[in-house]
């Protein structure tokens, strides 16, 4: 027999706990890469290097380059983050693409929950969750990655005063 909606475990809020799964902008980009997105490029060292050339018409380069490593295992592969520059940047170099992680439920949509049994339409929306390292939190869900919500958080659409991403760059 499955799990009704109502005795779902839930935290002082009345929201339903999730396992939190450790995602992160790593994660993120994994998923970009899986899905061949133009955000993820392979270049040359020189391509890279002629995106910071400043043109005859200009004062300041178009493009800034912010190098960050994926993670902090040893192998600690680099990748670029290219900014158009107009605005500022919300990450410093040599941060680690897996430190930004997605602690919040808003991160994710279109929700869904294995072994509930008719579940209410509010149930696919992250309004209705938090994600939880308590041991009564819910280990098997699954979501699709909130991407508007998670490039406004991180500045990378370009909003307000910051400088839109172009994409993760890797050398070759």
């Amino acid at each position: 027999m499955g799990m009704k909606w109502n005795d779902l475990p839930r935290n002082e809020q009345g929201l339903v706990k999730l396992s939190d799964k450790g995602d992160s902008l790593l994660t993120l980009l994994r998923m970009l890469e899986a899905h061949g997105s133009h955000f993820v490029r392979t270049v040359t060292a020189t391509q890279l290097e002629n995106m910071t050339e400043v043109g005859p018409f200009q004062t300041l380069p178009s493009y800034l380059l912010m190098p960050l490593y994926e993670s902090r295992q040893a192998d600690k592969k680099r990748v670029t983050l290219v900014f158009s520059n107009h605005g500022q940047i919300h990450f410093c170099k040599d941060e680690y693409l897996s430190d930004y992680r997605f602690e919040h439920a808003d991160f994710y949509w279109n929700f869904s929950l294995s072994g509930l049994v008719d579940p209410p339409k509010e149930s696919v929306y992250a309004d209705s969750y938090c994600l939880s390292a308590d041991s009564d939190a819910i280990q098997q869900w699954q979501a699709t990655f909130y991407l508007e919500r998670i490039f406004d958080y991180y500045g990378f659409n370009g909003a307000d005063e910051m400088a839109p991403l172009v994409g993760f760059f890797y050398i070759k």
